[in-house]
């Protein structure tokens, strides 16, 4: 064992036998597995002391039978709630690097660490090459002898798997690959050609794509985002990524839970949206154990499209849809394997019935991120409705009244991305100093930097044993942030906003 090894060790052993007392008892009596516990006290261990605490109060409130990559998912999504975005972003920096060693059978392993935004885009990188290959998409690839591009008609014979182009073309570390060409007129050739590097190429084929709250887009929050894999991401490096989308889509989520509400189409077919709804939902393949993350997985209805009469069953709705693999997805086609919906569940569930009989119910992750999102608006919200009637506000209205909701003063231009007032014109110039006197839900931090991170920091108390329903957890909030305990912020007509 390295030196370095046995401290992370020792680390994580006094995480969890010192600093996590609540976890611990938990593994002690058999509620979660040792391996759970060893995960959590790593990332415990890369925490400041004082936000241990916190940390272990959270990851003990999660539900115990989620599966092994929900639950840790979600541990590692209150990991970054907790830890600093500037020492995130600059560990991650200083410590990128290379590692390689032996496994001892003939293979070795190269390891690369680094930025978790820059590792995603490399490998879209090489994944979409990689495919371009396999699908002898040659008009993409310049002839080497004579500059110009191939024939869109030739053909690679190449019988490589995409992890093996993959690993072929990394390894190398210029973007060029051996192949052997196969021409319209028959002949063949062998040559090295050069990947595809034009910019609205890899956009297309290698786009990265990231959840990021809404808060975090605006820069008013450090939040952070996540890749399609789940994998959270700096709120500044998320931001960096939605300012080259060429389009934004928006997602409504449980403020309780942080799961995926419904989004609804009217044919078979599933447009963009509903699919990238999907996906933010479930992550993965839905059936028990199954690794494959759903933004590669097919789409499936729970309860068959009616081609006949759509209207009378199989809708293609939120409710109705779930990412599988192609191996799953055929076999339960083949009807080896059975599903159901599960509307118990909060956030909608399925419910698999294997041979045996065996029957594993399945729930939607849900996201502390989006949860803590959710919190944020509302305590903003709050805020800004509890300022003093006679404060006049950057719209020239006085308090609440000319304060609307967030929603209207948070509007944001697709195309240039600037911020736009009510009115549909453009806000306040960039650079240009706020006019403010009192709370607004647009003032920046500077404006009131102790009453906007009073108002961002208070968090509600976490209940083990359960979530806590969306207006309670809503109160919880606003006690923190403003000393008082008002039997109900929302009003029947005023649901809160998202």
């Amino acid at each position: 064992m390295t030196i370095p090894r046995a401290h992370a060790l020792a680390a994580s052993a006094f995480a969890a036998t010192v600093t996590m007392p609540a976890l611990l008892a938990q593994a002690q009596r058999g509620r979660i597995g040792f391996a759970r516990l060893d995960y959590a006290a790593g990332r415990a261990a890369q925490l400041a002391d004082t936000l241990r605490p916190e940390f272990d109060e959270r990851v003990t409130a999660l539900n115990v039978e989620l599966e092994w990559k929900q639950w840790k998912r979600a541990v590692d999504e209150i990991f970054a709630l907790l830890q600093p975005p500037a020492d995130a972003r600059d560990e991650a920096v200083k410590n990128r690097r290379v590692r390689r060693w032996s496994n001892g059978d003939g293979t070795a392993c190269l390891l690369y660490t680094g930025p978790t935004a820059e590792i995603a885009a490399a490998y879209q990188r090489l994944t979409a090459w990689a495919r371009a290959i396999a699908l002898s998409h040659a008009g993409l690839f310049v002839d080497p002898q004579t500059g110009r591009r191939l024939s869109s008609a030739a053909l690679f014979l190449d019988e490589r798997t995409i992890d093996q182009t993959r690993f072929d073309l990394g390894l190398n570390g210029i973007p060029q690959l051996p192949l052997t060409v196969l021409d319209p007129s028959g002949a063949q050739r062998d040559m090295v050609v050069r990947m595809p590097t034009s910019a609205d190429w890899l956009r297309k084929q290698a786009s990265v794509c990231v959840t990021v709250p809404f808060l975090s887009l605006l820069g008013d929050s450090s939040l952070p985002g996540r890749l399609d894999d789940c994998s959270p991401v700096s709120a500044e490096d998320a931001r960096l990524i939605a300012a080259h989308a060429p389009s934004l889509r928006r997602l409504l989520t449980d403020p309780a839970t942080g799961t995926v509400l419904e989004a609804v189409a009217r044919t078979y077919a599933f447009p963009q949206a509903l699919k990238t709804a999907v996906m933010a939902k479930w992550a993965w393949c839905t059936v028990p154990g199954c690794p494959r993350r759903a933004s590669t997985a097919d789409i499936d209805h729970i309860v068959p499209f009616n081609r006949d009469d759509p209207a009378r069953g199989g809708p293609t709705a939120l409710h109705n849809l779930h990412p599988l693999c192609r191996r799953h997805h055929l076999l339960k086609t083949n009807r080896q394997f059975a599903v159901e919906r599960d509307d118990a569940m909060r956030g909608g569930g399925v419910r698999w019935t294997f041979p045996s009989p065996l029957v594993g119910p399945v729930a939607a992750p849900g996201s502390p991120i989006d949860t803590e999102h959710a919190r944020q608006v509302a305590a903003l919200r709050a805020y800004a409705s509890e300022s003093p009637e006679d404060t006049e506000d950057c719209s020239g209205g006085a308090g609440p009244a000319a304060a609307g909701s967030i929603a209207e003063w948070h509007r944001v231009d697709m195309v240039s991305g600037a911020r736009l007032a009510s009115d549909g014109s453009p806000a306040r110039p960039e650079g240009e100093p706020p006019v403010c006197t009192g709370p607004h839900p647009d003032f920046p931090l500077s404006a009131e930097p102790a009453a906007y991170a009073r108002v961002l920091r208070a968090r509600p108390p976490v209940r083990p044993g359960g979530p806590v329903s969306g207006e309670e957890r809503w109160a919880g909030a606003e006690d923190r942030a403003t000393g008082s305990r008002p039997a109900s912020r929302w009003a029947s007509d005023d649901p809160p906003p998202f």
